[in-house]
């Protein structure tokens, strides 16, 4: 805190945890987003005689590059991010067992969104090949990844939280451009989990997007794909499932009355 640690330092892990984010990811992005750049600042003082080595020393006290301290805080970071988000820690965790699970069986993983869209998760293992060619006389050497039969079960178990969470996603997004179009409003700017229209309009449509996505969590979304991971399991290790994570106590009626929920 002393060095001046706020929000802006911790906000990339926070909202990139959910997306199956960890301590090494944290790491790295310490380092990208705040070690490094202030080393390079650092740096450029040093170089031009703005400072001495003992004002590099004050403004960058780190030892191995910032290497060490990017570990500290990124293990206090993903200490008290799951500490915080726990519901969410344990949903994710959930899930990324059944998706090795699933995977484990020589399966995609599937599940529909409460739209009707199927999805369909197909992370395989593969080879990388080199292929030594020539274009315009000049020599290449190109890479070409070989998929191979065999699922990636650890990609599986990774990939599947920010993949349920981006269907899920979209599925709220066509939910308020439905509700939006009932209301009378048409035009739209979208982009993901960001959400605007022209500013006449903006009182109708802040109401719309909280209304839509109350609608979609009021739903037993992780029930529903619990059932669907099941049915790819062989009867015999269904019992390996785990139960869905109990709730946690947010009321879901909440987001209505929140100003900042999306941008």
């Amino acid at each position: 805190m002393k060095l001046g640690i706020n929000r802006k330092h911790c906000k990339r892990s926070v909202m990139t945890f959910p997306y199956g984010s960890k301590e090494f990811g944290f790491r790295e992005q310490v380092l990208e987003d705040t070690i490094n750049p202030l080393k390079k600042h650092c740096d450029q003082l040093l170089d031009s005689r703005a400072i001495d080595d003992r004002g590099y020393r004050e403004l960058f006290p780190f030892h191995n590059d910032g290497f060490d301290a990017a570990g500290i805080m990124a293990k206090l970071l993903y200490k008290y991010v799951r500490e915080t988000v726990l519901k969410a820690a344990e949903a994710m965790e959930w899930m990324q067992g059944i998706a090795r699970l699933v995977a484990s069986q020589g399966r995609p993983v599937r599940w529909t969104t409460p739209l009707g869209f199927p999805v369909c998760q197909n992370y395989r293992k593969y080879n990388m090949r080199t292929v030594k060619t020539r274009i315009f006389g000049k020599a290449l050497d190109l890479t070409i990844r070989e998929e191979m039969e065999e699922m990636d079960i650890m990609r599986a178990g990774n990939a599947i939280s920010p993949n349920v969470t981006h269907s899920l996603d979209s599925s709220h997004l066509l939910k308020l451009v439905a509700q939006s179009v009932v209301e009378g409003l048409d035009s739209f700017a979208l982009i993901h989990d960001s959400f605007g229209t022209h500013a006449a309009d903006t009182d109708v449509f802040f109401r719309v997007i909280r209304e839509a996505f109350m609608r979609l969590y009021e739903e037993a979304v992780l029930e529903n794909l619990r059932e669907e991971f099941m049915a790819q399991l062989p009867p015999d290790i269904r019992g390996e499932v785990a139960p869905v994570p109990l709730s946690g106590s947010l009321d879901i009626s909440s987001i209505l009355n929140s100003l900042y929920a999306f941008a």
